[in-house]
């Protein structure tokens, strides 16, 4: 028996040691962000995903329920626990549209995701009743079965939301460039600052425009005027040529004939005194 010791105190910390990568049993609650969050989600489990912030004092006083939470999911197949700190994953803030804090959403593995509501958990609750509320709410055919799931047009899973984030990391990237530009390496002035950027927005955006209409050019190029048209511009082009000609003739006979009268005119035209001489 005391051979036996090593071998079983060993078995027992490879046991502790796995349990958490087993399936259905979490130690503590799953970070999520920006990069690993929709492959997270798209493991077929459902989740309970809490958005928080660390200077929040409701936040913070949900912590070891939420970890006590993580430990009991096993208690519900296919759940997993996670949050997201929103100070530091802005995207995704911006995403769920997060207004208050904390904030706790269910995902489904049918791709639905359900606001918790707080006001369900009773006041004065301990960790334990706050993870029993939660995992109630997470059981299938539970609490969330009478919460309507978000709308198409605010699910962050949905492509104008998708792209909205897009717009959100540029402008945080701005942001940075910004803090770099103003930071004690650089040491810009604000202004100038602004100045860079926006001429670097400028830059931007007429390269893009050009690249634009040189994909457009190269994609869908003009298409060589036919043998048809050809001869129809041709046609065209010598029935205008006549017509000038016609009309350049006729300003020609024109101005010819007016020259003639003129000279007939000034034939016929009396002599002033020449009657008078012949009387005389």
């Amino acid at each position: 028996p005391t051979e036996m010791r090593p071998l079983t105190l060993a078995l027992l910390l490879a046991l502790a040691f796995c349990a958490p990568l087993l399936p259905g049993c979490q130690a503590e609650s799953v970070e999520l962000g920006d990069s690993n969050w929709l492959n997270r989600l798209a493991e077929n489990r459902t989740w309970l995903i809490e958005f928080f912030a660390p200077w929040c004092p409701a936040c913070r006083r949900l912590r070891p329920a939420w970890q006590l939470l993580a430990r009991r999911a096993g208690e519900v197949d296919g759940l997993s626990v996670g949050h997201v700190d929103i100070a530091k994953e802005e995207v995704l803030a911006g995403m769920f549209l997060i207004t208050q804090l904390p904030t706790i959403y269910l995902y489904t593995p049918d791709g639905s995701f359900r606001q918790f509501d707080p006001s369900s958990i009773p006041a004065g609750a301990s960790d334990d009743q706050l993870a029993a509320v939660w995992l109630r709410f997470a059981r299938p055919g539970g609490g969330h079965s009478g919460v309507a799931p978000l709308p198409w047009y605010r699910s962050p899973t949905a492509p104008h939301v998708r792209c909205m984030a897009w717009l959100i990391r540029g402008a945080l990237s701005v942001r940075d460039l910004h803090t770099r530009l103003t930071g004690p390496q650089i040491g810009m002035s604000t202004h100038v600052a602004y100045l860079v950027i926006l001429c670097a927005a400028v830059a931007v955006g007429v390269g893009l425009v050009l690249c634009l209409v040189c994909l457009c050019d190269r994609c869908c190029p003009e298409d060589p005027p036919a043998e048809d048209d050809e001869q129809q511009l041709l046609q065209q082009q010598k029935v205008l040529e006549a017509a000038a000609a016609a009309q350049r003739q006729k300003l020609r006979e024109a101005e010819a004939s007016s020259s003639q009268g003129d000279g007939a005119a000034v034939r016929r035209r009396p002599v002033p005194g020449g009657a008078a001489d012949g009387e005389n």
